[in-house]
């Protein structure tokens, strides 16, 4: 039997099969989730009681987002890319860093969110000095150049290798990825009020900075040398080189990043026309 989480696994293309039957279950990941899917049903429950109001599709994308993490980190994915393939690890990460945290906090709609950021922040905001001091943390040129530095520390060869070596800084990896995402996702999304809000052609624009700055990463993995010789004692699959699964590696990265980034980008245009047409609607009155 295949250890998911330590312990040798030697998988040949033809043991593929099987070898994907198997989902492993770890108690942090699971508690972490249940308790996220649970807290937020509970307060959804109580907002529903109180007001009557349920906003269902909220609701279905911080589900949907809880679900990319649990695939991500509890099904055999997990497993290919500890022991077999670059191109798989990077899947995960364009996962847990690009496609869960847009979906957890589009699941924050204001109503859900405000009777608990509102006792913390109202205090910051009213005083002048920590209110010029969440402008500047909450910049966005400050949270791309952060989200960028943990993209890049985490995929050095000696941390990324550490993180295969070691299943603490392994989880300690996942969660920077998560956290990062949550941090570059936030001034595009807003689920909750910011001093520092963009426009909707500044969000195009900071998603086009992001796509440029993970380009250069994936270029290096497509058109570089070898990067992590970690693999180089594993069992590859599908008959794939060490080589041709880095190129892979960074096409992944490319593709996930590009998918996430135009699909946001979509939905800022339309978010932007709906508003607009709202406006119009309102002043056309006032016209006639």
């Amino acid at each position: 039997m295949v250890l998911l989480h330590g312990g040798e696994a030697h998988v040949h293309p033809e043991e593929l099969p099987g070898h994907l039957a198997w989902w492993h279950w770890d108690f942090p990941v699971l508690l972490g989730l249940g308790v996220a899917a649970l807290g937020y049903a509970f307060v959804a429950w109580w907002l529903w009681r109180r007001a009557g109001r349920f906003d269902r599709r909220a609701a279905a994308a911080w589900a949907l987002g809880l679900l990319v993490v649990f695939v991500t980190l509890e099904s055999p994915l997990d497993a290919v890319a500890e022991k077999h393939l670059v191109s798989a690890h990077m899947l995960q990460h364009g996962l847990l860093m690009g496609v869960a945290p847009p979906l957890l906090l589009l699941g924050l709609y204001p109503r859900l969110v405000v009777p608990f950021s509102r006792p913390i922040l109202k205090p910051l905001l009213r005083n002048r000095r920590t209110h010029a001091a969440l402008r500047v943390l909450s910049a966005p040129a400050l949270v791309l150049g952060l989200w960028l530095t943990i993209l890049y520390a985490w995929h050095l060869p000696a941390l990324y290798q550490s993180a295969l070596r070691n299943e603490t800084v392994h989880v300690a990896q996942h969660l920077f990825f998560v956290n990062a995402g949550l941090l570059f996702w936030l001034p595009v999304i807003e689920p909750v009020p910011v001093p520092s809000r963009m426009k909707p052609l500044a969000k195009l624009g900071y998603l086009a900075a992001g796509q440029v700055g993970t380009a250069l990463l994936a270029a290096a993995l497509i058109w570089g040398p070898e990067l992590y010789p970690f693999y180089d004692s594993l069992d590859t699959l599908w008959g794939l080189s060490r080589e041709a699964d880095q190129r892979l590696a960074g096409l992944v990265m490319m593709v996930v990043d590009m998918l996430v980034a135009l699909t946001v980008a979509g939905w800022i245009v339309s978010k932007w026309l709906v508003e607009a047409e709202r406006r119009g609607r309102r002043l056309s009155p006032a016209v006639e």
